[in-house]
């Protein structure tokens, strides 16, 4: 959700284009403004990059998010981790 440009409004176009997407459940046809197309059955995930990009998102964007923070696990948690899935698959 992080993308490099903010606008002088403070908003990012991508952005608000998918939160009018989740708000109003609807997409208008560029070539038809009369036909309007409904979006159904959709779940929304997202993440960001710690590194990159802005890291300010609209507050009426982010209400639609349950936000949590995680770190990276170490090399001894994503071995364990990995270690259950391989041994899930091979026994």
């Amino acid at each position: 959700l992080n993308l490099p440009y903010v606008e002088e409004y403070g908003t990012q176009n991508a952005l608000e284009f998918l939160r009018q997407a989740m708000d109003h459940r609807t997409f208008y046809d560029r070539a038809d403004l009369e036909l309007c197309k409904e979006v159904a059955d959709v779940q929304y995930i997202s993440s960001m990059n710690p590194t990159s990009g802005s890291f300010t998102i609209n507050e009426r964007l982010q209400g639609h998010f349950a936000t949590f923070a995680c770190l990276m696990p170490s090399s001894t948690d994503l071995l364990r981790i990995y270690h259950s899935i391989l041994d899930g698959h091979l026994a």
